[in-house]
């Protein structure tokens, strides 16, 4: 991602590889999650404006609150299945 003008530009051709590969792929993992009946939820607290990421079932209960590696983890566990 590059800046310009003191904006970001996240147009497609400026963001790297790795990155439009990792959105292309997302898809993909979120049906390989929902055939588990799980799905990874990001959640952002209205105070303090930090984000959690959550394992929840098909129902939406909180099986785990995951840091940002281990949901990197479970979802590069998804590409290997």
């Amino acid at each position: 991602m590059t800046v310009r003008h003191g904006a970001f530009d996240d147009s497609p051709e400026a963001m790297p590889a790795e990155v439009t590969a990792a959105i292309d792929a997302a898809p993909a993992r979120d049906r390989r999650l929902a055939a588990l009946h799980r799905e990874l939820h990001v959640e952002t607290d209205a105070d303090s404006g930090r984000s959690a990421l959550q394992l929840r079932d098909a129902d939406g209960v909180v099986l785990r609150t995951l840091s940002a590696e281990e949901a990197l983890e479970l979802l590069a566990g998804l590409d290997r299945h």
